[in-house]
């Protein structure tokens, strides 16, 4: 608690056991906690606590919500109700516990992630699900204006509209963000289309200025490729390949026997589209996409992260290498080098010369068609290779471009350099880039959001650090539900000694994922809960006197 507008603080919980906070709550003048032992209420500013948990049987209670008279503790599945301020607790029947709630105009909503939003208009003894015209029903959070009710998505906003119902997009001119969310782009006429994960496809009308969501038939969210072959649009999903032929109005699967392949990418020429996938290797259409056969015949790893036409030839870079079809005829052949056994996320050609972005094992280049490679890795004073992860390679007259993502939280985001020059230069402001492509004028960069630069102003900068943030961020974990590993990225700043940890639904440590000093700037760190039982989830950081927690859902 603090007396002077947060100068000084004092601890008002220190007679209390319990050591994991998730929410605080007034009631005139009474203040409700709401942890990992339940609820506890305090009469007299903190100086005494009592517990109240009457009736309530699963812990821990992550909020507690005040309408009028009523309190509402939400644990991770069920919702109790009380009208005598906490002395007795009632559990609401048929309905899972949300995470946030809010009351608009004399109703009561709330939202969950996974769950969307239910609605009550009998002040919580009933409620049903409103989740009509909403894009996910991963619901982040509610918030009022007073004459309006929005809720934020895994994708977006929505507006509650006068029926009381059913949803619209809010999103106009809003940047899409949220997790590694652009993961692919492509053009069609004037209109120039985005693959997210999370949001589905979006579009953008005036070369990436302002975004539009389309009305996707597709059932899915997670869209990593698209390619455009004739008047037909394609994306590569986790669940298979669909097909638009109405600008991305409504899709189909086309072929059922590639239904649960995760598709990466795409390659298109000729008469012939290659997709090429996690897993399951290479497949080919040659009738504008109506039947596909695979053509794996010489490969030793069937991850293939890119594809490439090199005159005659198709390079196809492998989570083990690169392979080509050196006959033509799909009898592919591992290409003997310095990239053995690397991980190659991305590929470019430009005339004879190939380069190859990898996975912590830097950036290499060929001038004679993949037989020789070498090196161009000189990143100093900004962060070293071995931490980057290059998803892709865009080339604008003399100059390379690289999108990279780091693993340790460190400058990533966008480099430039030039052919005859081995230092890369980073262009601050941009972390986590997944692709890279050029329209317009416009270079346009895709990753938890979308940047859009003229290619001059681009080349007008040098290197630009990344600004400290003002304030200490945890932010939630992606992808969430998870099997079995997710990321959280934070951010400190100053420094500070930094500790993350695990803990389950009784309250009981499971993991420490962090605990050192960190110096300012942007993290991220990777939980993986292969060990562990379905469930629900909680991690917390900690940092001098900043706490905070989340919640997040490991699903198997």
């Amino acid at each position: 608690m603090s007396n002077d507008r947060g100068e000084t603080w004092e601890s008002i919980t220190s007679t209390m056991n319990v050591n994991a906070f998730f929410s605080i709550s007034f009631k005139g003048d009474d203040i409700y906690l709401g942890t990992y032992k339940g609820v506890f209420v305090s009469k007299n500013q903190g100086n005494s606590w009592n517990e109240i948990n009457n009736g309530i049987d699963r812990f821990p209670i992550v909020n507690v919500f005040i309408s009028d008279s009523i309190l509402f503790a939400l644990s991770d599945s069920y919702l109790y109700r009380s009208n005598d301020n906490g002395s007795h607790w009632n559990t609401v029947e048929n309905v899972y516990s949300p995470d946030y709630m809010t009351s608009y105009k004399n109703n009561l909503y709330g939202c969950s992630n996974g769950g969307g939003v239910i609605f009550s208009s009998d002040a919580g003894l009933t409620w049903e699900k409103i989740n009509d015209g909403l894009f996910s029903l991963y619901a982040l959070s509610l918030a009022t204006n007073g004459t309006k009710l929005f809720v934020g998505i895994q994708g977006g906003v929505y507006e509650l509209q006068e029926d009381g119902r059913t949803w619209k997009v809010a999103n106009s001119g809003l940047p899409v963000s949220g997790g590694d969310n652009i993961h692919t782009f492509i053009s069609k006429g004037d209109t120039l289309y985005a693959g997210t994960h999370g949001a589905g496809i979006i579009h953008s009308l005036d070369g990436g200025g302002k975004w539009l969501y389309g009305n996707c038939e597709m059932f899915f969210n997670i869209i990593n490729a698209l390619t455009v072959k004739g008047n037909k649009i394609f994306t590569g999903t986790d669940n298979g390949i669909f097909v638009s032929e109405d600008n991305g109005n409504s899709w189909n699967n086309i072929d059922t026997t590639i239904l649960n392949s995760v598709i990466n990418g795409f390659l298109s020429y000729d008469n012939r589209i290659l997709a090429f996938s996690k897993g399951n290797g290479i497949y080919s259409s040659i009738d504008e996409g109506n039947s596909w056969n695979s053509i794996n015949n010489g490969f030793t790893n069937c991850n293939i992260n890119i594809l490439v036409k090199y005159n005659n030839n198709i390079i196809a870079g492998t989570d083990s290498g690169i392979f080509s079809s050196l006959d033509g005829e799909f009898n592919w052949q591992k290409m003997n080098n310095e990239l053995n056994d690397k991980s190659i996320k991305s590929l470019a050609v430009n005339g004879s010369t190939i380069y190859a972005g990898t996975n912590q094992k830097g950036f290499y280049f060929s001038p004679d068609g993949g037989i020789s490679w070498y090196p161009k890795n000189d990143f100093t004073g900004i962060i070293s290779y071995e931490y980057l992860s290059i998803n892709s390679i865009l080339i604008k007259g003399d100059t390379l471009l690289i999108g990279t993502s780091s693993m340790n939280g460190t400058s990533s985001g966008l480099f430039y350099s030039t052919f005859n020059n081995s230092t890369w230069y980073h262009i601050g402001r941009i972390d986590g880039v997944n692709a890279l492509t050029y329209s317009n004028s416009y270079l346009i960069a895709g990753g938890a959001s979308i940047w859009v630069s003229t290619y001059v102003q681009i080349m007008d900068v040098d290197k630009i650090n990344f600004p400290s943030p003002q304030t200490f961020v945890l932010s939630q974990n992606f992808p969430n539900p998870f099997n079995p590993t997710t990321k959280i990225k934070y951010f400190i700043p100053k420094t500070s000694l930094v500790t993350i940890k695990v803990y389950d639904i009784l309250g009981k440590e499971v993991t420490t994922l962090v605990n050192e000093e960190k110096s300012p700037g942007n993290y991220e760190v990777e939980f993986n809960g292969k060990s562990l039982a379905s469930g629900i989830y909680f991690y917390r950081l900690q940092a001098g006197g900043f706490v905070e927690t989340k919640k997040m859902i490991l699903l198997k």
